[in-house]
């Protein structure tokens, strides 16, 4: 039997991690140029490929904001393993605030009805001018944004402080369903100023707290194998990570179904409905979707964020590998960001597929100044709990209790 391997000696492990933020600052700098550089001769299309990387990376950070409300709402075990990232993931909400004014700047670029006429009355007589107006609409996405991250100062100003959390959880988790509610209207409806949907609402909000849950996964079980790889990465004080046991990633992996499951079943309710109906005003949503060439984005989207998760997730012996939940995770994550695009694109690029270097440009210049603000969380608070104590009560017998549901 070989010897354990020492211990090291040194930072705390988040903070090591952390270190490497610096990387994704500066590729997230030099992408955003790049995206610049383009605008200059094609303003249209580099703005669209940076609003669909602004409302990708938006939802993972408010996504997890509602993540650990609910959490701290319901409790359990399974929070454990993902609360750290999902914490580190609110720190970049400041700065999307910030990089929305080019959004606000540009909205003749994205919007059809900023120049206003005919086209914003409907067959009814009823028009939209009122609401759809550019000085309206700017003031509408202030408040969300303004309401998002107050409620996320509060959530982690509370876990630090170790203090419960259970009212401020409640009432946020209130006041963002009406928010994203008129959010998802005016940011992805309102692309196409006449089509309507009771149901975009609920879709926008699973679809942010799937995208965010599956990255909080891929952050958990990526640690893990890591560490399994590197077993003597810790110093005698480092505050070590939550294990991921075997019944925890059974957890994990079911409530990744349940996500998947929640955003697939209103995604297709509003499809259905509109199918049924079958009204020009309604149906105008759908065909540029699936009467171009934007019906094959459609297809794999339907595979990748739900088809394939749902059947994997299905084996209790999948979900209780890491290296497997990490795949399957990775899979959400990484077609969540081409269903962002598929909302965004086919309203406002009327020739059909129109993906190109402008899209990797904006999300790995997004992406990379996110991505430094959240290692940078992680190092400056390299704990993997709330105010260095556990908050909610564990369940006295969490590995029966996962044998049972899982």
């Amino acid at each position: 039997m070989s010897a354990p391997l020492a211990l090291h000696d040194g930072p705390p492990l988040l903070t090591r991690i952390g270190r490497h933020r610096w990387v994704a600052l500066l590729i997230g700098l030099a992408a955003l140029a790049a995206c610049g550089w383009d605008a200059a001769s094609h303003p249209s299309a580099a703005l669209q490929s940076y609003f669909s990387a602004w409302l990708y990376f938006l939802g993972l950070t408010v996504g997890s904001m509602t993540t650990l409300m609910i959490y701290h709402l319901t409790g359990g075990d399974w929070g454990v393993a993902v609360r750290r990232w999902l914490e580190a993931a609110l720190a970049p909400l400041l700065l999307l605030a910030l990089l929305f004014v080019p959004i606000g700047f540009g909205l003749a670029r994205l919007f059809t009805w900023t120049i206003g006429g005919p086209g914003l009355t409907g067959s009814d007589g009823y028009s939209q001018q009122w609401y759809l107006n550019p000085t309206f609409f700017v003031a509408r996405s202030a408040a969300y944004l303004v309401a998002w991250l107050v409620l996320s100062r509060l959530m982690v100003r509370g876990m630090r402080a170790g203090q419960p959390l259970t009212v401020v959880s409640a009432i946020g988790l209130l006041v963002y369903a009406a928010t994203a509610m008129f959010a998802s209207a005016d940011w992805i409806e309102s692309l196409t100023p006449l089509w309507r949907s009771t149901v975009s609402g609920p879709i926008f909000m699973t679809g942010q707290n799937l995208g965010a849950f599956a990255l909080a996964v891929c952050c958990a079980t990526a640690l893990h194998l890591g560490l399994r790889r590197n077993a003597g990465v810790f110093s005698q004080s480092s505050p070590r990570p939550p294990e991921l046991t075997a019944h925890r990633c059974i957890d994990l992996g079911t409530l990744l179904f349940v996500y998947v499951l929640m955003w697939a079943y209103v995604a297709y309710s509003q499809w259905i409905i509109v199918w049924a109906g079958d009204l020009p005003h309604e149906t105008a949503w759908y065909l540029p979707r699936w009467h171009s060439s934007w019906r094959w984005v459609t297809y794999t989207i339907e595979c990748a964020q739900f088809g394939a998760p749902f059947l994997l997730l299905l084996f209790r012996r999948l979900k209780r590998d890491a290296h497997t939940l990490l795949a399957i995770a990775g899979l959400v994550l990484a077609s969540h960001w081409l269903y962002v695009v598929w909302l965004v694109k086919p309203s406002v690029a009327s020739s059909g597929l129109s993906l190109g270097w402008t899209d990797a440009a904006a999300t790995l210049g997004i992406g990379g100044l996110w991505v430094w603000l959240v290692l940078r969380d992680l190092a400056l608070h390299p704990s993997f709990e709330h105010g260095g104590a556990e908050v909610l009560p564990q369940p006295q017998a969490p590995a029966r209790e996962s044998a049972r549901h899982g």
